[in-house]
């Protein structure tokens, strides 16, 4: 089996774009933090390797960056990424936007409509406020992913 190598400059990129969505916009890649700020790794990647130049990365990669040496903001457990300090969390006093979407599997779209959306493994529904974020969020799970709206006014 050939041993993933990447470039020590390239470590420091790779830590540097999973500090920037860790920290500062995890929302920007379609991706939400738990209560305690982890984040499972699959999560992770899925954004990653939507991000033009990153589509290589593998679970590998992140193991190397992490015995690299290198001073990072982030430790990776067995399935969770998690930082090192709290993140801050910026409350907004605006409310929320009359609509929300969210990319359903095609599999699960029956049960959504019989049951309603459940958050299923995470603790919340990854709801987005752009279709566009929805879909991209979906296709990570299904290629042609169902996009329902969510009149968030009403609920």
């Amino acid at each position: 089996m050939p041993r993933l190598t990447v470039k020590k400059y390239q470590l420091k990129e790779l830590g540097k774009l999973i500090e920037y969505i860790l920290f500062h916009r995890p929302d920007e890649f379609g991706l939400f933090l738990d209560d305690d700020d982890s984040l499972p790794i699959k999560e992770l990647m899925w954004a990653l390797h939507e991000e033009t130049g990153w589509k290589h990365i593998r679970l590998g990669h992140l193991k190397e960056l992490a015995y690299s040496g290198l001073e990072l903001a982030f430790t990776l457990e067995e399935t969770q990424i998690r930082p090192k300090r709290e993140v801050s969390k910026t409350a907004s006093d605006t409310l929320p936007p009359r609509l929300l979407f969210f990319g359903a599997r095609r599999k699960a779209y029956p049960v959504i409509l019989k049951h309603g959306l459940r958050p299923g493994s995470r603790l919340y529904v990854p709801l987005a406020t752009t279709k566009e974020m929805a879909l991209r969020i979906g296709r990570r799970r299904d290629p042609k992913p169902i996009l329902l709206t969510v009149h968030a006014a009403q609920a």
